[in-house]
């Protein structure tokens, strides 16, 4: 088998963006966006044309393109028109901040342009870090994709690594995001563990990484080497350009299954499980034309795929934790989100555009979103039924005693009592002249007529209260807000 052989390559521009999605406090949705704005974070609207090129450095984006691109109804969730409306609310504010990462064998310095915070429904926040090097000419492919992989893990072991901002150094990416870039939103968020998990914060998350959405613009030819280190954040290895795989050939039926390679041998796009990925060797405006679909088309397009993943993994988790015999309401709940993404969030059809169809399509693939969709719909379906069985054995339970009281009023035809009832009573003196059967049949009418009232009013609750919950579970569920 030949060897594959890496030669260190120069770049012309890196920028990155990582995304972070967490769970946030459940009724705190309100408060999350208040507070935003409170810190200078502003809802971001399409028809705020004047911001095209407020967030991205010395780049835009065409808010008109970025609204054709999309179908109409994805636009209703992507890009809503009000506050409280349903879909995703993003709040965005300019930074300027200039950090440095420091590794053993190099330093990154890099401006965090912006930072947007989606408020999500399902109680989902999606955080977004947008990056840019500014050294990039002095470092190496290998030393980028080096800091790309290291700069997504929030918690390192025994970490090498540090940032330093304002002064200030942080071993952990966690800390510096969270302390420094955005203290406003930690209090938000929900850190509940999966009961049988010890080191899992996020059940529903992978390994407390980022995702990762990269376009890098290489100084010369692009291999498929290049390509496949890209999708792996493949860096170095004891000082020399690594990769992950060792085969010509698996490289290149990795490439051709999963990249996007339309425009190859100038651009490759290749979705991934752990971000987005773009390798181009374009420059000039070429090169900003991609960059203005990177902030843009590709950007949301990997933020909805995102929301539909955590949500399917989010749903799946919650049936796990049902006592399906005990929490008969979180079941209803269950089945009420469940037909609520199903309506409202979850498209097989996203752009308009016939490539942004297919690469949308191979980065559902990568994510798994069909197979999780396909789950959670066989996940209903068993709600569905034990739904169905638990309303039949009540049924049942009810059929039987009015048929008890049925049978019981037949025997006595109702006549023991009936005549009795037609003229005023004296009950001091009735009770004490009547029969045995007589008061059999006297139990039989007043414990009847009990149960009826009392079934008339536990219906009348029950409606009222059923109606007053779903209400609640819209504002939980359906909406990014509790207003």
């Amino acid at each position: 088998m030949e060897e594959i052989e890496l030669t260190e390559k120069n770049v012309n521009h890196a920028i990155f963006q990582f995304l972070f999605p967490f769970s946030i406090l459940e009724g705190k949705e309100d408060d999350t966006a208040n507070k935003l704005k409170e810190n200078g974070y502003e809802w971001f609207r399409l028809d705020k044309l004047e911001k095209e090129d407020d967030y991205y450095g010395q780049y835009e984006i065409d808010h008109e393109d970025l609204e054709n691109y999309y179908l109409p109804f994805t636009n209703r969730i992507l890009f809503p028109k009000e506050e409280d409306g349903k879909g995703f609310q993003r709040y965005t504010k300019a930074l300027g901040l200039k950090s440095h990462f420091k590794a053993p064998s190099y330093t990154a310095d890099f401006v965090i342009h912006s930072v947007d915070v989606f408020v999500c429904p399902y109680q989902i926040g999606i955080l977004n870090v947008r990056v840019d090097l500014l050294n990039k000419n002095e470092l190496t492919y290998s030393q980028i994709l080096d800091f790309g992989a290291k700069f997504r893990v929030m918690e390192e072991k025994n970490s090498f690594t540090s940032v330093i901002c304002e002064g200030q150094s942080f071993d952990h990416v966690q800390d510096y995001i969270f302390e420094c870039v955005i203290p406003d939103i930690k209090e938000y968020m929900s850190y509940k563990s999966e009961k049988s998990a010890y080191f899992e914060s996020f059940p529903f998350f992978e390994d407390n990484r980022l995702y990762v959405q990269a376009l890098i613009s290489l100084e010369g030819d692009i291999t498929e080497e290049d390509v496949y280190r890209l999708g792996n954040l493949d860096g170095f290895f004891q000082d020399k350009p690594y990769i992950s795989a060792h085969n010509k050939e698996f490289i290149h039926s990795f490439i051709e299954e999963k990249a996007y390679m339309r425009w190859a041998p100038y651009t490759y796009i290749l979705p991934e499980s752990s971000g987005f990925f773009t390798l181009t060797k374009q420059t000039g405006r070429e090169f900003s034309r991609i960059a203005n679909s990177f902030y843009g088309q590709f950007y949301y397009g990997l933020i909805l795929t995102l929301f539909h993943k955590i949500v399917l993994l989010k749903l799946e988790n919650n049936y796990s934790e049902i006592r399906i015999e005990q929490d008969t309401k979180k079941v209803e709940k269950l089945i009420h989100a469940i037909n609520a993404f199903s309506s409202n969030y979850f498209f097989f059809e996203l752009a308009t555009h016939s490539e942004g169809r297919d690469i949308f399509v191979k980065l559902r693939e990568r994510f798994r979103v069909e197979l999780l969709y396909e789950d959670t719909r066989n996940t209903l379906e068993s709600l569905y039924q034990y739904q169905d069985n638990f309303t039949s054995k009540q049924s049942s339970s009810l059929l039987q005693i009015l048929t008890l009281y049925s049978v019981i009023t037949g025997i006595f035809g109702m006549n023991l009592m009936v005549d009795s009832l037609n003229k005023d009573v004296n009950w001091t003196k009735t009770i004490g002249t009547l029969s045995f059967y007589e008061y059999i049949a006297l139990f039989v009418i007043v414990s009847g007529v009990g149960i009826s009232v009392f079934l008339s009013l536990r219906y009348i609750a029950i409606w009222y209260l059923d109606k007053q919950e779903r209400k609640k579970w819209r504002k939980q569920i359906e909406y990014p807000n509790t207003k």
